[in-house]
Protein backbone atom coordinates (compact mmCIF):
# COMPACT_ATOMS: atom_id res chain seq x y z
CA UNK A 1 0.00 0.00 0.00
CA UNK A 2 0.95 3.60 -0.35
CA UNK A 3 0.41 6.39 1.77
CA UNK A 4 0.72 10.52 1.45
CA UNK A 5 3.52 12.27 3.11
CA UNK A 6 2.28 15.96 3.28
CA UNK A 7 6.06 17.10 4.39
CA UNK A 8 7.28 15.80 1.08
CA UNK A 9 4.38 16.30 -1.01
CA UNK A 10 4.64 12.38 -2.37
CA UNK A 11 3.57 8.66 -1.83
CA UNK A 12 5.74 6.52 0.24
CA UNK A 13 5.49 2.83 1.02
CA UNK A 14 2.74 1.89 3.69
CA UNK A 15 5.18 -0.77 5.11
CA UNK A 16 5.76 -0.89 9.13
CA UNK A 17 9.59 -1.52 8.68
CA UNK A 18 9.61 1.85 7.05
CA UNK A 19 7.03 3.89 8.75
CA UNK A 20 8.93 4.33 11.90
CA UNK A 21 9.90 7.68 12.65
CA UNK A 22 8.11 9.39 9.95
CA UNK A 23 6.14 12.95 10.83
CA UNK A 24 4.59 13.63 7.24
CA UNK A 25 1.01 12.74 8.81
CA UNK A 26 -1.33 14.26 10.28
CA UNK A 27 -3.61 13.05 13.51
CA UNK A 28 -3.68 8.93 13.11
CA UNK A 29 -3.52 8.47 9.48
CA UNK A 30 -1.22 5.95 9.79
CA UNK A 31 -2.10 4.01 12.33
CA UNK A 32 -5.87 3.57 11.21
CA UNK A 33 -4.52 1.30 8.69
CA UNK A 34 -1.10 0.30 10.51
CA UNK A 35 -3.14 -2.46 12.51
CA UNK A 36 -4.85 -4.12 9.90
CA UNK A 37 -2.02 -3.87 7.36
CA UNK A 38 0.73 -5.36 10.23
CA UNK A 39 4.04 -7.00 8.42
CA UNK A 40 2.01 -8.82 6.00
CA UNK A 41 3.89 -6.95 2.52
CA UNK A 42 7.05 -8.22 4.31
CA UNK A 43 5.77 -11.65 4.90
CA UNK A 44 3.69 -12.49 2.28
CA UNK A 45 7.26 -11.68 -0.09
CA UNK A 46 9.23 -13.74 1.79
CA UNK A 47 6.63 -16.60 1.78
CA UNK A 48 6.93 -15.93 -2.06
CA UNK A 49 10.71 -16.29 -2.11
CA UNK A 50 11.15 -19.29 -0.16
CA UNK A 51 8.63 -20.68 -2.83
CA UNK A 52 10.40 -19.80 -5.87
CA UNK A 53 14.12 -20.55 -4.30
CA UNK A 54 12.75 -24.15 -3.77
CA UNK A 55 11.00 -24.81 -6.76
CA UNK A 56 14.86 -24.16 -8.97
CA UNK A 57 13.60 -26.88 -12.13
CA UNK A 58 10.13 -24.57 -12.28
CA UNK A 59 9.66 -21.12 -13.81
CA UNK A 60 8.16 -19.62 -11.04
CA UNK A 61 7.73 -15.57 -10.57
CA UNK A 62 6.51 -13.35 -7.93
CA UNK A 63 3.64 -10.75 -9.27
CA UNK A 64 3.66 -7.68 -6.76
CA UNK A 65 0.68 -5.86 -6.00
CA UNK A 66 0.52 -2.24 -5.31
CA UNK A 67 -2.18 -1.11 -3.54
CA UNK A 68 -2.43 2.96 -4.95
CA UNK A 69 -5.99 3.70 -4.22
CA UNK A 70 -6.76 2.80 -0.48
CA UNK A 71 -5.06 6.14 1.15
CA UNK A 72 -7.72 7.93 -0.70
CA UNK A 73 -10.25 6.81 1.92
CA UNK A 74 -8.37 7.67 5.15
CA UNK A 75 -6.49 10.38 4.30
CA UNK A 76 -8.08 14.20 3.73
CA UNK A 77 -6.93 16.65 2.03
CA UNK A 78 -4.82 15.20 -0.57
CA UNK A 79 -4.34 16.55 -4.09
CA UNK A 80 -7.15 16.08 -6.57
CA UNK A 81 -7.17 15.17 -10.43
CA UNK A 82 -4.63 15.64 -12.42
CA UNK A 83 -2.29 16.37 -9.34
CA UNK A 84 -2.82 13.12 -7.81
CA UNK A 85 -2.52 10.78 -11.17
CA UNK A 86 0.76 13.18 -11.23
CA UNK A 87 1.75 11.51 -7.81
CA UNK A 88 1.18 8.22 -8.92
CA UNK A 89 3.18 8.19 -11.55
CA UNK A 90 5.71 10.21 -10.16
CA UNK A 91 6.37 7.50 -7.41
CA UNK A 92 6.50 4.20 -9.80
CA UNK A 93 9.36 6.50 -12.05
CA UNK A 94 11.02 7.65 -9.12
CA UNK A 95 11.18 4.03 -7.15
CA UNK A 96 12.03 1.69 -10.08
CA UNK A 97 13.12 -0.64 -7.69
CA UNK A 98 12.07 -2.57 -4.64
CA UNK A 99 11.40 -0.66 -1.22
CA UNK A 100 14.20 -0.64 0.78
CA UNK A 101 12.65 -3.38 3.55
CA UNK A 102 12.12 -6.05 0.74
CA UNK A 103 15.05 -5.41 -1.52
CA UNK A 104 16.98 -6.57 1.99
CA UNK A 105 14.42 -9.85 2.46
CA UNK A 106 15.12 -10.37 -2.02
CA UNK A 107 18.75 -10.11 -1.13
CA UNK A 108 19.78 -13.37 0.09
CA UNK A 109 18.17 -14.73 -2.67
CA UNK A 110 19.85 -13.66 -5.56
CA UNK A 111 19.11 -11.27 -8.34
CA UNK A 112 15.60 -10.04 -8.90
CA UNK A 113 14.86 -12.19 -11.89
CA UNK A 114 12.45 -13.77 -9.13
CA UNK A 115 9.41 -11.05 -10.07
CA UNK A 116 7.44 -11.49 -12.86
CA UNK A 117 7.86 -7.86 -15.13
CA UNK A 118 4.39 -6.56 -16.79
CA UNK A 119 6.02 -4.38 -18.85
CA UNK A 120 4.36 -2.93 -21.68
CA UNK A 121 6.84 -0.60 -24.95
CA UNK A 122 3.77 1.48 -25.33
CA UNK A 123 2.51 2.41 -22.15
CA UNK A 124 4.18 5.91 -21.61
CA UNK A 125 1.63 8.45 -19.94
CA UNK A 126 -0.36 5.40 -17.98
CA UNK A 127 0.39 4.93 -13.67
CA UNK A 128 3.13 2.38 -14.41
CA UNK A 129 6.40 3.32 -16.30
CA UNK A 130 6.99 1.01 -19.30
CA UNK A 131 8.97 -1.35 -17.75
CA UNK A 132 8.43 -2.13 -13.99
CA UNK A 133 8.52 -5.03 -11.54
CA UNK A 134 4.92 -3.52 -10.00
CA UNK A 135 1.33 -4.08 -11.01
CA UNK A 136 -1.08 -0.91 -10.17
CA UNK A 137 -4.40 -1.46 -8.29
CA UNK A 138 -5.28 2.38 -9.73
CA UNK A 139 -3.88 0.97 -13.53
CA UNK A 140 -6.21 -2.75 -12.89
CA UNK A 141 -9.18 -1.07 -11.98
CA UNK A 142 -9.07 1.41 -14.95
CA UNK A 143 -8.26 -1.36 -17.31
CA UNK A 144 -11.18 -3.31 -15.91
CA UNK A 145 -13.71 -1.16 -16.18
CA UNK A 146 -12.65 0.75 -19.79
CA UNK A 147 -11.74 -2.65 -21.76
CA UNK A 148 -12.53 -5.69 -19.61
CA UNK A 149 -16.06 -5.11 -18.44
CA UNK A 150 -17.70 -4.77 -22.36
CA UNK A 151 -16.64 -8.45 -23.28
CA UNK A 152 -17.92 -10.18 -19.76
CA UNK A 153 -20.72 -8.65 -20.13
CA UNK A 154 -21.58 -11.69 -22.91
CA UNK A 155 -20.45 -14.24 -21.26
CA UNK A 156 -22.54 -16.49 -19.33
CA UNK A 157 -22.79 -15.86 -15.71
CA UNK A 158 -21.74 -12.14 -15.62
CA UNK A 159 -24.62 -9.91 -16.14
CA UNK A 160 -24.99 -5.44 -16.36
CA UNK A 161 -27.84 -4.66 -13.87
CA UNK A 162 -29.29 -1.70 -13.45
CA UNK A 163 -31.57 -2.07 -10.71
CA UNK A 164 -32.65 -0.15 -7.10
CA UNK A 165 -33.28 -4.21 -6.03
CA UNK A 166 -29.07 -3.86 -6.08
CA UNK A 167 -28.27 -0.07 -5.19
CA UNK A 168 -28.29 3.03 -6.57
CA UNK A 169 -25.43 2.04 -9.84
CA UNK A 170 -25.26 -0.13 -11.96
CA UNK A 171 -23.29 -3.22 -11.04
CA UNK A 172 -21.25 -6.19 -13.11
CA UNK A 173 -22.47 -9.39 -11.09
CA UNK A 174 -21.06 -12.40 -11.61
CA UNK A 175 -23.01 -15.52 -10.69
CA UNK A 176 -22.94 -19.28 -10.51
CA UNK A 177 -24.99 -21.69 -11.25
CA UNK A 178 -24.59 -23.54 -7.85
CA UNK A 179 -24.48 -20.21 -5.64
CA UNK A 180 -27.98 -18.16 -5.06
CA UNK A 181 -26.19 -14.55 -4.33
CA UNK A 182 -24.79 -13.52 -7.26
CA UNK A 183 -21.13 -11.79 -6.70
CA UNK A 184 -20.19 -7.99 -7.54
CA UNK A 185 -16.97 -6.88 -9.60
CA UNK A 186 -17.84 -3.42 -10.03
CA UNK A 187 -20.10 -0.69 -9.96
CA UNK A 188 -20.44 2.99 -10.91
CA UNK A 189 -19.24 4.17 -7.67
CA UNK A 190 -16.36 1.76 -7.12
CA UNK A 191 -18.10 0.39 -4.40
CA UNK A 192 -17.21 -3.50 -5.55
CA UNK A 193 -13.68 -2.62 -6.96
CA UNK A 194 -11.41 -4.74 -4.86
CA UNK A 195 -13.37 -7.57 -6.83
CA UNK A 196 -12.60 -5.95 -10.40
CA UNK A 197 -8.94 -5.61 -9.82
CA UNK A 198 -8.40 -9.02 -8.68
CA UNK A 199 -9.87 -10.23 -11.60
CA UNK A 200 -7.88 -8.35 -14.34
CA UNK A 201 -4.99 -9.24 -12.47
CA UNK A 202 -5.71 -13.13 -12.73
CA UNK A 203 -7.28 -12.54 -16.34
CA UNK A 204 -3.60 -10.76 -17.38
CA UNK A 205 -1.74 -13.45 -15.44
CA UNK A 206 -3.55 -16.26 -17.83
CA UNK A 207 -3.04 -14.41 -20.58
CA UNK A 208 0.66 -14.44 -20.16
CA UNK A 209 0.16 -18.61 -19.83
CA UNK A 210 0.48 -18.91 -16.57
CA UNK A 211 -1.85 -22.32 -14.92
CA UNK A 212 -0.93 -22.10 -11.48
CA UNK A 213 -1.22 -19.74 -9.03
CA UNK A 214 -0.55 -19.08 -5.11
CA UNK A 215 -2.49 -15.91 -3.82
CA UNK A 216 -1.18 -14.70 -0.30
CA UNK A 217 -3.87 -12.30 0.93
CA UNK A 218 -4.92 -9.71 3.67
CA UNK A 219 -7.34 -10.71 5.63
CA UNK A 220 -9.62 -7.47 5.28
CA UNK A 221 -9.47 -9.01 1.36
CA UNK A 222 -10.85 -12.01 1.33
CA UNK A 223 -14.47 -11.45 0.67
CA UNK A 224 -13.42 -9.93 -2.66
CA UNK A 225 -10.71 -11.43 -3.88
CA UNK A 226 -13.07 -14.77 -2.87
CA UNK A 227 -15.60 -13.58 -5.85
CA UNK A 228 -12.86 -12.84 -8.08
CA UNK A 229 -11.42 -16.21 -8.32
CA UNK A 230 -14.86 -18.09 -8.88
CA UNK A 231 -15.45 -16.23 -11.60
CA UNK A 232 -12.12 -16.47 -13.06
CA UNK A 233 -12.46 -20.13 -11.98
CA UNK A 234 -15.92 -20.33 -13.95
CA UNK A 235 -15.96 -22.43 -16.89
CA UNK A 236 -17.03 -19.49 -19.47
CA UNK A 237 -13.28 -17.84 -19.13
CA UNK A 238 -10.03 -19.81 -19.58
CA UNK A 239 -9.39 -21.17 -15.97
CA UNK A 240 -5.99 -22.12 -14.51
CA UNK A 241 -5.50 -25.37 -13.29
CA UNK A 242 -5.35 -24.43 -10.25
CA UNK A 243 -5.20 -21.87 -7.47
CA UNK A 244 -4.33 -21.62 -3.98
CA UNK A 245 -5.41 -18.74 -1.65
CA UNK A 246 -3.50 -18.69 1.76
CA UNK A 247 -5.42 -15.94 3.56
CA UNK A 248 -3.66 -14.06 6.08
CA UNK A 249 -4.60 -13.31 9.67
CA UNK A 250 -5.42 -10.75 11.59
CA UNK A 251 -2.14 -9.30 12.92
CA UNK A 252 -1.16 -9.65 16.54
CA UNK A 253 -0.05 -7.06 18.96
CA UNK A 254 3.32 -7.15 17.66
CA UNK A 255 1.75 -6.79 13.92
CA UNK A 256 2.76 -10.10 12.45
CA UNK A 257 0.34 -11.55 10.32
CA UNK A 258 0.22 -15.64 9.74
CA UNK A 259 -1.25 -17.21 7.02
CA UNK A 260 -2.74 -20.58 8.84
CA UNK A 261 -6.17 -20.81 5.88
CA UNK A 262 -5.72 -22.18 2.77
CA UNK A 263 -8.46 -22.38 -0.53
CA UNK A 264 -7.39 -24.53 -3.23
CA UNK A 265 -9.79 -23.54 -5.99
CA UNK A 266 -10.06 -26.82 -9.10
CA UNK A 267 -12.50 -26.29 -12.42
CA UNK A 268 -14.67 -29.43 -12.20
CA UNK A 269 -17.15 -29.06 -15.52
CA UNK A 270 -19.68 -26.51 -16.23
CA UNK A 271 -21.15 -26.47 -12.14
CA UNK A 272 -17.77 -24.16 -11.88
CA UNK A 273 -14.83 -24.21 -9.49
CA UNK A 274 -14.51 -27.10 -6.60
CA UNK A 275 -13.43 -25.36 -2.93
CA UNK A 276 -11.37 -27.15 -0.81
CA UNK A 277 -10.14 -25.65 2.36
Amino acid sequence: MLIYDRNRKKLIPFLASELKGETGFSGSEPATFKEDVGDFPEASFELGLKLVANRPSQESRIALLVNDHQFQTFQEHLPKGAALAQLKQRYYREHPGLPESLRQLAEPYGPQDALLEPNHSKRSKDTLPSRTFFFSENSLQNRFKDHRRPSLINLPGFRYVRSPAYGPAPRLLFQLSTRADPLCLVDEREGCACSGIMLELLLILAERGTRHVILFIPYVCKYPVRSSIEAMMSSSLTPFANVIAAWGDQPDESGKVRFLTTTSYALRGAAGPVRTN
